[in-house]
């Protein structure tokens, strides 16, 4: 799209990127007031604005409310407001931390690889419109694996392997892109991009990874912007890792992502561990309780949500 966009160069006096950032933005911009007007409430409160009828009659939103209840009870408290005490919660929360250094580690190298892409396949031999163009399949590519990754992690239940998975694919893309010979043919350098660029994104399932292992939903919640903010944090370093006296192969800014990915690879395997051992931990005490010590810790505890002993983390 972009590729096409820029040649509208000279065209009522504006330069391609005028058309392109003009283009987009109304497309963005229209798109946001559309779904203000289609995006549901809810599963059950479908009506309104302009889905005059609802999506869902009474019987199939009721089925649909019933399964989203049953893939998680504490959903059925959605609709209580966040308390003071549910942000101390979150910001207090050693594993929420964990997954926000993720999020803010794992995602440097996006901001840095994505803004430069096309000027870094136009510096192996292809024209500006080209080298445009041949983002495309790498971004259709990411799609795709990325799809497919969330998807195995949710059937089989495991967060962290693959997390770790996807950041050796990274690795080998990134390692690939710093150590080919000049002399390369251009074609193995894109190949190096595609690589690159159809790693699977980990950020999904990162969110996905906290919000299962963090309760109730006030600090679910919480915990849930924070995640977001965390997620736009890092463009504001990332964004000077690449710098132009390092172009055109850029060696200083990749070694840098491939320690950022590195380090990367570890908060996933240390995230993962911490979730093993505290389930074996609070399966060996709540193995030891008689049914009696069970019931009076129910009856008297003040643990809530994932600092309950009973609460299961997903590894």
């Amino acid at each position: 799209m972009a590729s096409g966009i820029l040649q509208l160069r000279g065209i009522n006096g504006l330069g391609g990127w005028n058309w392109m950032f003009l283009i987009e933005g109304v497309i963005t911009v229209l798109s946001a007031g559309l779904f203000f007007f289609v995006f549901p409430r809810s599963p059950y409160y479908t009506k309104g604005g302009l889905n005059f009828g609802g999506w869902f009659t009474d019987r199939q939103a009721r089925i649909a409310v019933t399964r989203v209840v049953r893939d998680d009870p504490m959903k059925l408290n959605y609709e209580t407001r966040v308390k003071p005490s549910d942000v101390v919660a979150a910001l207090t929360d050693y594993r929420v931390w964990g997954h926000l250094i993720i999020t803010v580690v794992g995602l440097t190298f996006h901001t840095p690889y994505g803004l430069y892409l096309p000027s870094i396949i136009k510096s192996f031999g292809y024209n500006v419109y080209i080298s445009n163009a041949l983002t495309a399949p790498n971004y259709i590519l990411g799609f795709i694996t990325m799809t497919l990754m969330t998807s195995h992690s949710d059937k089989v239940g495991e967060r962290g392997f693959h997390g770790m998975f996807a950041v050796t694919w990274w690795i080998v893309g990134f390692a690939l892109l710093q150590f080919l010979p000049d002399n390369s043919p251009k074609g193995v350098f894109y190949l190096a991009t595609l690589i690159i660029s159809s790693g699977p994104s980990t950020h999904p399932m990162n969110i996905a990874w906290m919000t299962e292992n963090t309760a109730p939903v006030g600090k679910r919640t919480v915990a849930s912007g924070l995640i977001i903010g965390f997620a736009n944090i890092y463009a504001v370093y990332a964004s000077q890792i690449y710098q132009p006296w390092d172009a055109p192969r850029y060696h200083v800014g990749n070694y840098i992502i491939l320690a950022f990915l590195g380090v990367t690879f570890f908060l996933w395997l240390g995230q993962k561990y911490i979730y093993i051992y505290l389930n074996k931990t609070r399966a060996a005490i709540w193995k030891g309780y008689s049914e009696d010590d069970k019931a009076h810790y129910n009856a008297t505890t003040n643990h809530q949500g994932s600092e309950r002993l009973d609460f299961t983390f997903k590894t």
